[in-house]
């Protein structure tokens, strides 16, 4: 079953597969589709190891051109051509959850609210439907493939983050490299950044139900006094989770957003 989103637009309340927020170090926001450095061209995959790394609308208003061949016989391509997202069941598409068509040139179209992208990261068959459009999302050919925007940085089977070139191209004509390029590789990562105190030590946590009483008397341990405090079994069961989804209603009702009474 798939839960809709109110009104059509994104919502953490009753949907745990989207990602509100992912990582984005690059030096010049821009993510990048590893799709041109091989595109498939009048049917057949060619290299295109040299993809531009600038900013650029090229192509149709925010999105660069399509790869092609120019009349030197080279392949010409850009890295942020044909950037996807999910709609609200899951299929890639180029449209926000908000409405409107995104942007490679904004970045936080591409790291906010991105709906159903927390998604197996292990494949062959990674979109629900096996065609987008035009787009064949589970075929290796085709530039909507999932692995070539989105990675597991974490390593925990899940997508977690999208792939970015340490390229600073603020200045179109004059990219800047972060690492030292040559003609062997060209770097690409994908990074996921986590607070660490938001996690849990499994050493110390413990099955947490009421404070500790010292024998003979009333006297009791105040909440959250040591490690041990934390409910590593309510953590297990997603108790929270759960009331969450059977309460999202009230909670959504209830919420106002900063700065409004």
């Amino acid at each position: 079953m798939t839960l809709s989103a109110a009104g059509g637009q994104f919502d953490d309340f009753n949907r745990f597969h989207d990602w509100l927020h992912i990582t984005n170090i690059s030096p010049d926001g821009r993510f990048v589709n590893l799709w041109n450095l091989a595109p498939v061209i009048n049917g057949q995959r060619v290299s295109g190891i040299d993809a531009k790394s600038s900013i650029t609308l090229s192509g149709t208003t925010g999105n660069p051109a399509a790869p092609f061949i120019n009349g030197n016989s080279q392949v010409v391509s850009e890295l942020s051509y044909d950037l996807s997202l999910y709609d609200g069941n899951g299929v890639p598409t180029n449209t926000l959850s908000s409405g409107g068509t995104a942007d490679p040139n904004i970045p936080a179209h591409w790291s906010y609210r991105q709906q159903w992208m927390f998604r197996p990261s292990t494949g062959p068959m990674f979109s629900t439907s096996s065609s987008a459009g035009s787009h064949l999302p589970n075929s290796p050919g085709d530039s909507w493939y999932a692995p070539y925007q989105y990675c597991d940085a974490d390593g925990d089977g899940m997508f977690d983050s999208r792939w970015i070139e340490l390229v600073d191209a603020s200045e179109p004509n004059n990219p800047l490299s972060l690492l030292p390029r040559d003609d062997r590789f060209r770097w690409f990562v994908a990074v996921r950044v986590m607070d660490l105190s938001g996690l849990v030590n499994v050493n110390t946590a413990s099955d947490f139900k009421e404070p500790a009483q010292k024998t003979g008397t009333t006297e009791v341990t105040k909440f959250g006094a040591t490690p041990a405090d934390i409910d590593l079994r309510r953590l297990f069961t997603m108790d929270e989770i759960k009331n969450i989804r059977q309460n999202a209603a009230k909670i959504r009702s209830a919420y106002k957003p900063p700065g409004q009474q």
